[in-house]
């Protein structure tokens, strides 16, 4: 695996990230809602790549607690307060908490920055039995003009990674997006 850059890794950066990001809609939380069979609230969510917090706090309407995790110190200096979330340093393929804490985790906009089989193997560990692992690209189709083979690269690679730890993948089209939904059995 390549060395990762931060491209966050500026304050400067962090705060025009903070100013320009969209929102985390409520849309996105009722969807999670009417997809995967949790009584919600839901105790305890971990939302991994949270950036400054809009998904974090936003996951506080489905969660009594959040944790959010960012690899970016100067991200998580701006990010969002809110009452039971805390956030956390930390990459998303070593999340130093403890084994089946969790019952719900997401990723929202920042699944393209993950390498993905460590953190499948991290989500799942941190997951309790039947926890969810929710991720949420509205950036990223699985579509490439030009290179229809592109598509096969989604549903047999990428899918393909993640069947081996959750078998039964879900999905739902979402403002030209993707929500994945993905239980721990």
């Amino acid at each position: 695996m390549p060395a990762f850059t931060n491209y966050f890794a500026y304050r400067s950066a962090a705060e025009r990230y903070a100013r320009s990001r969209p929102f985390f809609h409520s849309i996105v939380t009722d969807k999670i809602k009417e997809a995967i069979p949790l009584a919600f609230p839901v105790a305890d969510a971990l939302d991994v790549g949270c950036g400054t917090g809009q998904s974090t706090v936003a996951l506080r309407t489905i969660a009594d607690s959040v944790i959010g995790v960012d690899i970016s110190s100067d991200m998580l200096s701006v990010a969002l307060p809110g009452d039971n979330v805390r956030y956390l340093i930390a990459p998303a393929e070593h999340i130093p908490l403890p084994d089946a804490v969790f019952d719900l985790v997401t990723v929202s906009l920042a699944f393209h920055w993950l390498d993905r089989p460590a953190f499948f193997g991290e989500a799942r560990r941190t997951l309790r039995n039947n926890g969810w692992l929710v991720i949420y690209n509205n950036a990223f189709r699985g579509e490439m003009a030009g290179n229809p083979a592109f598509g096969g690269w989604l549903r047999n690679i990428l899918l393909g990674e993640i069947r081996p730890l959750f078998p039964s993948p879900k999905e739902t089209l979402l403002f030209g997006g993707y929500i994945w939904y993905l239980q721990k059995t």
